[in-house]
């Protein structure tokens, strides 16, 4: 219970930061004693930032402490202009702020620091005597007690300020400091190769995303670092510290460069402050290429003894003590990441050859064991292949990775897409990518492999909560943004997934993942005619995913056309017979038509064949019109959904 004056007032906690004070009784802004009334959802906004003490807060996440669950449509354009009351109330910049900042296709922190006090603000005078109520002998002994009197309403008044300036000191003690505890955002820019030969790019590449992935395991409650994905959108590109730092929303950013000439390398790096682009220190590596993990560890220790990072006795372990290194299988195993990046079926076919190469040369290293797992989950999804194959190789290599090497994310992740693609084993999937996290919680993979699981479970709260998440880590990810789009769609959220995926395909417009999503978020918009565009931009940037043609004929379906339906199916019949085709596909096609039972069995044929697709039946409104068959339902409990 929070102590009461003797008037009834409750002294109000104050925020003060730069030249303002901020009542938080009052929801008020002071500032050389002019007062300015914040409005209500401004107001919310600024003490939402201030709690989060520097650390971003996403979009999504004052969507949910702000506005009901059924205000989608009016959010983006209510929360700019409310920031944008507020920016106005405290006089601040969106370009150049001081208190404020914009973390571009993210979200907003606080970045001023601030103190904190319990200041009791009353009016008048601490005892008002009500005369007209005295009889005489009260008079008589009112001198006698007054001194007393007043002891009796101080005495309470003043154990309630100590009260309560004893909670807000042990809060200001508990909470993390902007010097020591705040967690600072890291950026590793890619390292500028400067060998020029552009066979070598994989090398200076794979330097970078190793450097991520190892930094990224140092005391992670304290250091964030940004993914690959998003990182390597700056390559090659000549942009001010400022600018990188302001669209990223980090602290610091670490550039440099390599050159590998025969079997020597040499590194320079150098970290830079972004809030006044200080070098706060800058180092020349030169070594033997063979001992370029001792390298990157030093690298690691250089930084964090720069920005005051206390390591555990096991972090520190992890950055001296460096395996021995097989050059030749360290080499094919960057060639192989190289491609498997690039998530296109030729480049992950190629990245596969490398992976192999790497474990022929090396069968006891865990990372190319982890890296082919992967390749081969990713197969079935990115193109039209039987998945049984694919899967019992990503399923031995990723046991092979774990066994070898337990404390590994990347081998975790790959079980867990086997768990959720073929095996259908929920738990276990959740379970793989929460050990994923834990071991590198800088892992934006992990976050959104784990948000898939949520997502297609049904669990859209805390999908959204997971995907925020990889996009605080990798906000220029093409793959996480439009992910976060379609978990939008999945969960029926249709116009804000249609306004997610637009803004995912400005990171890549060729990204045939998005035009297939979008296509599937036109339909239930009933933009069928948008629909159809996308439907054919997937089929031509995919290289002829057939899942294009069976999306293009249920939409066909649903606008009445349903001899141009029929003819799309039976052209995928024909492919059928010069290529594989998911029946999940087919069915889907039967569905649109209004078909059930051939759609059903379509659905059975593909749970035999564990076509990958069928993750999505749960919360596909597509298959809504089935859902109170008995078929259907035997299906989902066959696959442990819906459960």
């Amino acid at each position: 219970m929070r102590p009461v004056m003797p008037d009834g007032k409750t002294p109000r906690q104050v925020v003060q930061f730069g030249i303002f004070d901020l009542d938080l009784g009052m929801h008020e802004l002071r500032r050389d004693g002019v007062r300015v009334k914040l409005q209500d959802q401004p107001f919310q906004i600024l003490v939402f930032l201030i709690e989060r003490g520097g650390v971003a807060v996403t979009r999504e996440e004052l969507r949910q402490k702000l506005w009901p669950s059924d205000t989608f449509v009016d959010f983006d354009h209510g929360l700019n202009t409310a920031v944008k009351k507020l920016r106005e109330a405290l006089d601040d910049s969106a370009d150049n702020p001081r208190f404020v900042q914009t973390i571009p296709r993210l979200g907003y922190r606080f970045i001023a620091p601030t103190a904190h006090s319990g200041r009791s603000q009353m009016a008048g005078p601490l005892l008002k005597v009500d005369s007209s109520a005295k009889t005489a002998s009260q008079k008589v002994t009112s001198a006698r007690h007054a001194l007393w009197g007043r002891l009796s309403w101080i005495i309470p008044a003043a154990v309630a300020i100590l009260v309560i300036a004893a909670y807000f000191l042990r809060q200001r003690l508990e909470r993390p400091t902007s010097s020591q505890n705040e967690r600072i955002m890291l950026a590793v820019l890619p390292f500028e190769n400067l060998g020029h030969d552009p066979n070598q790019e994989y090398f200076s590449d794979g330097l970078t995303e190793e450097t991520i992935t190892d930094l990224g395991q140092m005391n992670s409650n304290r250091l964030g670092v940004i993914a690959r994905t998003s990182a390597m959108t700056y390559k090659g590109k000549s942009l001010s510290i400022a600018q990188i730092g302001r669209e990223l929303g980090v602290d610091y950013i670490l550039e440099g460069s390599v050159r590998k000439e025969g079997d020597r390398l040499r590194i320079n790096a150098q970290l830079i402050r972004v809030n006044d682009q200080t070098q706060i220190w800058a180092h020349s590596y030169e070594s033997p290429l063979r001992d370029i993990l001792a390298v990157q560890g030093r690298i690691g220790q250089a930084l964090s003894d720069a920005v005051r990072l206390e390591l555990s006795p096991a972090q520190k372990a992890h950055l001296t003590n460096t395996p021995d290194l097989n050059l030749e299988a360290f080499d094919a195993y960057l060639r192989g990441r190289y491609f498997l990046n690039e998530l296109k079926p030729p480049s992950i076919r190629k990245g596969i050859e490398y992976f192999e190469e790497a474990i022929h040369i090396d069968p006891r290293d865990a990372l190319p064991y982890a890296g082919l797992a992967y390749a081969y989950a990713m197969l079935p999804i990115t193109t039209d292949v039987p998945s049984g194959d694919s899967f019992h190789r990503a399923k031995a290599a990723a046991a092979q990775s774990v066994s070898l090497d337990n404390t590994l994310a990347e081998a975790h992740v790959a079980l867990c897409a086997v768990d959720f693609w073929y095996e259908w084993d929920w738990p276990r999937a959740e379970e793989e990518c929460r050990k994923a996290i834990a071991l590198n919680p800088n892992y934006a993979l992990a976050h959104m492999r784990y948000a898939h699981v949520l997502s297609n479970e049904g669990r859209h709260a805390e999908a959204f909560q997971e995907i925020e998440r990889a996009r605080l880590l990798d906000p220029s990810s093409h793959i996480t943004n439009t992910n976060k789009g379609f978990f939008l769609y999945q969960a029926r959220q249709y116009d804000l997934g249609v306004e997610q995926l637009r803004k995912a395909l400005e990171f890549d417009p060729s990204f045939w993942v998005a035009h297939v999503d979008l296509c599937k978020a036109y339909e239930q918009v009933r933009m069928y005619d948008s629909g159809l565009s996308e439907c054919r931009k997937a089929w031509e940037l995919s290289s002829g995913n057939t899942e294009a043609i069976s999306l293009k004929a249920h939409i066909l379906a649903a606008q009445g056309k349903v001899p141009e339906a029929r003819k799309e199916l039976q052209y995928l019949k024909r492919l059928a017979g010069t290529k594989y085709v998911p029946p999940y596909n087919v069915a889907l096609i039967y569905a649109g038509l209004g078909e059930k039972d051939p759609s059903l069995e379509w659905l059975e044929k593909a749970y035999q064949e564990h076509d990958v697709h069928l993750v999505f039946l749960l919360v596909d409104a597509k298959w809504d019109a089935l859902r109170g068959e008995p078929r259907f339902q035997n299906l989902l409990h066959r696959m442990g959904l819906g459960q």
